[in-house]
C-alpha cells in the first residue's frame, strides 16, 4: 500500500482554522457577494440553523451556493433559503451516522469527523438492515482524496448490481409500511453518503488551512451491460441527481467515469439533460485510457491499483 501525503488516517487534531483567510482566491465582486450573503443569513448568530452555524461550513456552503447561481445573491439566497427549509422539514442536521461500515470510507480518521459535529447516537434501525443489505450488491466508497485534498468517492459501477438494489429498496419500504417508496430509501442511503462528504470536506479544510469543498468522483463501468440501464433505478437516480441540484448545489469538482462501454451513451442521454451544466461539464467519459487522467488529479499513493495507482487497502479499495 503506497503511503499517503498527510497522516490523516491519524486523527490528530489541527490548528485553528482562519476563515477570514477564506477569501483570498475570490475575485472583489466574489467576495463582495460572500459579505452579502452573511449579511442576509447571520443577522442573529444564536439562531443561525446548524447547516450554516459554524464559520467553515458556513464559508463553504455560501462558496457552493453562489457558485451555483453564477454569484447572483439574490438567486443564491433564494437557493439557501429553500434548501434551510428543506434541511428543517427532513431534521437532516439531525440525523444520526449509520453505523461506519468496512470499507465505507478508506484513509480518513473517523472519529475525527464525527467529532467536527454534534449529531445524536445512532438507535438501531430497519435503515441499519437496509444499508448493510445494499453494501452487498453496491460497490462505492470515500477513498482518499486527490491532489487538490477533495474527498475522492468510487463507484464500481459495472459490478454493481441495480436490481438487487430496487429489490432490497422494495422490501425495506414494504416493511415500513407507511406509504415510503424505493426511490426514497435509495435517496435516504445517499443522503448519508453526501452529508458524510461534506463532513470529510470539513476535515479537510482544517488540514489544509484554505477551503475544500467539492468532491471528486470516479464511476469504473468495468462490466456494465445492458442490464444495468434498468429503469427503476434510473428514475431512482434522476430524483436523487435533481435533489442534489437542489440542495447540494457544486459540490462537484471533477468527475471521471472510465471503462465507459458505448451502450453508456443510452444511459448519458436519458441522465445528461437533468444535470446542471456546470457539473456536465465536469464529466469527463474514457474507454480504457483514463489512466494518464486519474493520475493528473490524483497522486498514486491515493489511488487503487486497479485503476492504475498503488493503493491496496487491506480489505479491498471498493470492497
Amino acid at each position: 500500500m503506497g503511503t499517503s501525503v498527510w497522516p490523516w488516517s491519524i486523527g490528530e487534531s489541527s490548528a485553528p482554522v482562519e476563515v477570514s483567510n477564506f477569501d483570498a482566491d475570490l475575485l472583489p465582486v466574489e467576495q463582495v457577494a460572500m459579505r452579502a450573503m452573511h449579511d442576509r443569513h447571520c443577522k442573529c448568530a444564536k439562531d443561525l440553523p446548524p447547516y450554516i452555524r459554524d464559520p467553515v461550513d458556513r464559508h463553504m456552503v455560501f462558496r457552493r451556493f453562489l457558485g451555483a447561481r453564477r454569484w447572483d445573491v439574490d438567486r443564491a439566497s433564494r437557493m439557501l433559503t429553500r434548501a434551510l427549509e428543506w434541511r428543517q422539514s427532513t431534521g437532516i442536521d439531525n440525523m444520526a451516522f449509520l453505523p461506519e461500515k468496512p470499507g465505507f470510507v478508506r484513509g480518513w480518521a473517523m472519529d475525527r469527523v464525527y467529532g467536527l459535529y454534534d449529531r445524536p447516537k445512532r438507535v438501531v434501525d430497519d435503515m441499519d438492515r437496509v444499508f448493510d443489505e445494499l453494501q452487498e450488491v453496491y460497490h462505492g466508497t470515500w477513498h482518499k482524496w486527490d491532489r487538490e485534498g477533495n474527498p475522492v468517492f468510487i463507484e464500481r459501477t459495472g459490478i454493481s448490481d441495480p436490481r438487487a438494489m430496487v429489490k432490497i429498496a422494495k422490501e425495506g419500504a414494504a416493511r415500513r409500511g407507511d406509504g415510503t417508496t424505493d426511490d426514497q430509501i435509495l435517496l435516504e442511503g445517499h443522503l448519508v453518503s453526501m452529508e458524510l462528504g461534506c463532513h470529510l470536506t470539513k476535515v479537510a479544510t482544517e488540514r489544509l488551512g484554505r477551503p475544500v469543498f467539492q468532491f471528486t468522483y470516479i464511476l469504473d463501468l468495468k462490466g456494465y451491460k445492458l442490464s444495468h440501464l434498468h429503469q427503476p433505478i434510473l428514475t431512482a437516480l434522476k430524483g436523487i441527481i435533481e435533489n442534489d441540484k437542489k440542495y447540494y448545489p457544486e459540490t462537484t469538482r471533477h468527475a471521471f467515469v472510465v471503462n465507459a462501454p458505448g451502450i453508456v451513451t443510452v444511459a448519458w442521454n436519458f441522465l445528461s439533460p437533468i444535470l446542471d451544466a456546470r457539473t456536465r461539464d465536469k464529466i469527463q467519459i474514457m474507454g480504457s485510457n483514463y489512466q494518464p487522467t486519474l493520475l493528473k488529479a490524483i497522486e498514486p499513493a491515493n489511488l487503487p491499483t486497479w485503476l492504475g495507482g498503488e493503493c491496496d487497502c487491506k480489505g479491498g479499495c471498493v470492497p
